[in-house]
């Protein structure tokens, strides 16, 4: 429980706080009204009666934690997630504060020791820990990115993914498309696949996908409009409009028909792709999320 609400708590003069109990029954009417509850100590085990017709259930105050017992994540004494420079095992590694004694593990919210226990943290922890897995994942895949197996190093025909390192190449580049500045990656050499992401996520989510796809194709994986490094205009976020987007990005590339891959709200978007534009995609994913028949 968050010492904001303790605080408020303790200061309403309506409010009568009795510790080390709990709920031991209830009892009514046969029309399911509540009238009594009954309350046990925890100390003496001594049961008392109390006339009350509402009753609320807080929970959340206990972390709930016992099932992370064995798979190297700290907790603290009461059992919260330890993140962060508040983990002793990472004070040295320059952790994201929202990431835990695993690496790759993270934690926010009430679960998450010293946090804000409040809806509004939660949220606003939530949607910071997106730009901590966007950075782990593409520390994770560079390794994919930057290997070339001995075939492709042999094949000249694959000659442009390796650069004088002889690393694998992906570049992000922009485009002036529809009245934006659109952000992409682009990778590989092939038939063009088009990767649209989901909701809170970037280009970078694809980036194991990539190293894969970019092997046989060209792979372009945009930013969505009001996402990652793309422009964020005030308007122009339907599904339409952002399909129109990604349309103008593939014609300013000089492709007449691509495979395209939708994600959560990126499938939406795929979705509006091909109901606009039927003739130029070959092939279509469509992938976790729900969609309308109507493309807006």
């Amino acid at each position: 429980m968050s010492r904001y609400l303790i605080e408020r708590i303790e200061a309403a003069p309506n409010i009568e706080l009795m510790f080390n109990t709990e709920v031991a029954g209830l009892g009514g009417t046969k029309d399911a009204s509540l009238e009594r509850v009954r309350l046990r100590s925890r100390l003496s085990a001594e049961e008392s009666a109390f006339e009350i017709r509402n009753l609320f259930l807080f929970v959340g105050a206990d972390p709930a934690t016992g099932w992370l017992e064995g798979c190297g994540v700290t907790v603290d004494r009461a059992g919260f997630v330890v993140t962060g420079a508040q983990d002793d095992k990472r004070k040295a590694q320059a952790a994201s504060a929202l990431e835990t004694s695993v690496p790759g593990v993270f934690a926010v919210g009430d679960v998450r020791s010293g946090s804000v226990k409040r809806v509004g943290g939660a949220i606003g922890e939530g949607a910071q820990v997106v730009a901590a897995l966007h950075g782990f994942l593409g520390d994770t895949a560079r390794p994919a990115l930057n290997s070339v197996s001995g075939w492709q190093r042999s094949d000249p025909a694959l000659s442009l993914k390796v650069n004088a390192a002889g690393r694998y190449r992906m570049e992000g580049k922009f485009a002036d498309v529809n009245g934006i500045k659109l952000h992409y990656l682009i990778a590989g050499r092939g038939d063009p696949i088009v990767l649209l992401h989901g909701f809170a996520e970037t280009s970078h989510m694809w980036l194991p996908l990539i190293a894969k796809l970019s092997d046989k194709h060209t792979v372009i994986a945009p930013d969505l409009r009001g996402f990652g490094q793309s422009s964020a205009p005030s308007d122009g976020y339907t599904k339409a409009a952002m399909a129109q987007d990604i349309h103008a990005l593939v014609k300013s590339l000089k492709y007449d028909r691509i495979r395209l891959v939708g994600h959560d709200i990126g499938l939406m978007v795929a979705y509006a792709y091909a109901a606009q534009y039927p003739g130029e995609v070959d092939r279509l994913v469509l992938m976790e999320a729900f969609f309308s028949a109507r493309h807006r």
